[in-house]
């Protein structure tokens, strides 16, 4: 290849390289880009709700949905709670004060990281499921794994190397004789 066409090829790729790196920086651009992808979102979870829903609406109708699910548990009868062995008053409180717990939660935390919706996501699960006329311990895989996010997320250790620089605020570091220089002929 002669120095003229390698030139060319260096300058044509460094000219796109420049361009590429101008048009990502540009700030004004960012924000457009980031409300088109809000809303992708958006429309994408909406045509999922539909395709999902498409076979209920299709087939026999909500209305059997509702009979079938909502219905159906909120009429069953079972020994398996407090509102069901004892007969107590109060689920219906219960259960709204549930409902309120799960809209507030819903537009409360405005900066919502993992941990804390994890959180959030039990203890609304929780509520909800106190509430419910029939309790039965398959009813743990609903809020558990969320439960667990939130309860050990934030006493992990990211590296050992974050850790032995005491980078991470959580990190446990543990002191040894090796760790001090010490080695057990000395000692």
């Amino acid at each position: 290849m002669g120095r003229r066409l390698r030139a060319s090829i260096t300058l044509l790729t460094s000219a796109i390289v420049f361009a590429i790196l101008v048009g990502c920086s540009v700030v004004p651009e960012e924000k457009i880009v980031r409300d088109f992808f809000r809303a992708s979102r958006l429309r994408d979870n909406a045509a999922l709700g539909a395709f999902a829903m498409a076979p209920v609406a299709f087939g026999d109708g909500l209305h059997t949905f509702y009979d079938r699910t909502l219905a159906f548990q909120s009429d069953r009868g079972s020994p398996f709670s407090i509102w069901g062995l004892y007969d107590l008053p109060g689920r219906t409180v219960a259960l709204a004060a549930a409902l309120i717990l799960a809209v507030v939660v819903a537009f409360v935390p405005r900066r919502r990281e993992p941990v804390t919706v994890a959180a959030l996501g039990a203890a609304t699960l929780i509520a909800l499921q106190l509430a419910l006329e029939h309790w039965f311990y398959l009813y743990l895989v609903w809020f558990l794994p969320l439960g667990f996010v939130a309860l050990f997320a934030g006493s992990r250790i990211v590296s050992i190397e974050a850790a032995r620089e005491g980078r991470e605020p959580s990190a446990v570091r543990m002191s040894t004789a090796i760790s001090h220089g010490s080695s057990s002929e000395a000692s």
